[in-house]
């Protein structure tokens, strides 16, 4: 799959467009609002309601492909008439002192106070826990609804909007991935396989985010992170295609079976280990508690 997805880079034509370098925006660094794996992002110099992402490395091959595969997946949206409900808007690119830069709609509240990351918001009592579920179902409707591919759920990739009587979640990363491969082409091409994909992660998504804020019980989510991942129906046809009758049947699900009992064994015997030698130390102190003082 690392050769097929090489050789869809260079031959399909997803490559950044043509900038005017008439004008050359600076970034100050006092104006960064966020950082990621691989871009940062700056409030516009003359527009507060513009935010710019970047490369954090510039000089690499591969700097500016997560900020393409933002842009190619926008266009998409937009051609099939995807609200915004839920996303930004993205405006395009302009040359900045540290390289080309991806423009974006900054995210605001009612009050036009810029919108926080959801962590944020819970750390300052803006929402409450209890009510993440019921953001994160009104988010799933949206995404299953337009057929949206979300590659990365997390706190710090969601902001939460507040509206005069509503609040909602907004994506302003994780849509269509960070690289430009096979499955890149397939979201833009074909809703029914972004959804599909997105039906498939979002119960996992769901319960790391529930771990990170406390709802729902902390072993359990420790336990089902271990879980070996289930074949998405797309996939899961394939492998009947190729001869196996069941999803459990294909090679890659065992192998993700096996490394998961492989974990979850490991994590049982360190446990043990540490309730054992819990048990020890204190039935030595109890011991020397007991035994009687020598005294000349």
């Amino acid at each position: 799959m690392s050769l097929l997805s090489r050789t869809i880079r260079r031959l399909l034509p997803y490559r950044l467009p043509a900038i005017d370098t008439q004008r050359v925006y600076t970034l100050d660094t006092r104006t960064e609002l966020g950082r990621g794996s691989k871009r940062r992002c700056y409030a516009h110099p003359s527009n507060p309601g513009l935010c710019i992402k970047v490369a954090r490395w510039p000089q690499r091959s591969d700097a500016h492909e997560a900020s393409l595969v933002e842009w190619y997946c926008s266009r998409g949206l937009d051609r099939r008439g995807v609200s915004y409900t839920h996303r930004p808007h993205i405006h395009g690119w302009i040359a900045t002192d540290q390289g080309p830069g991806l423009v974006v709609e900054r995210i605001r509240d009612h009050d036009d106070t810029p919108s926080l990351k959801l962590h944020e918001a819970l750390a300052r009592g803006l929402v409450a826990a209890e009510s993440v579920p019921e953001l994160l179902a009104q988010l799933k409707d949206w995404v299953m609804s337009s057929g949206v591919a979300v590659n990365d759920l997390s706190l710090g990739n969601m902001l939460l909007r507040r509206r005069d009587n509503a609040q909602e979640l907004v994506l302003i990363d994780g849509i269509g991935g960070q690289k430009i491969k096979l499955k890149f082409m397939l979201y833009r091409r074909f809703g029914w396989f972004a959804r599909s994909i997105s039906r498939h992660r979002w119960p996992r998504y769901e319960r790391k985010i529930y771990a990170r804020i406390g709802i729902g019980d902390r072993e359990t989510a420790l336990h089902t992170a271990f879980e070996p991942p289930q074949r998405p129906p797309a996939i899961a046809s394939v492998d009947r295609t190729l001869g196996y009758g069941t999803a459990a049947q294909a090679p890659g699900y065992r192998r993700a079976s096996q490394r998961s009992a492989s974990s979850t064994a490991l994590i049982s015997t360190r446990i043990d280990r540490t309730r054992s030698s819990r048990s020890r130390a204190d039935n030595s102190a109890a011991r020397s508690s007991l035994a009687p003082t020598n005294q000349r």
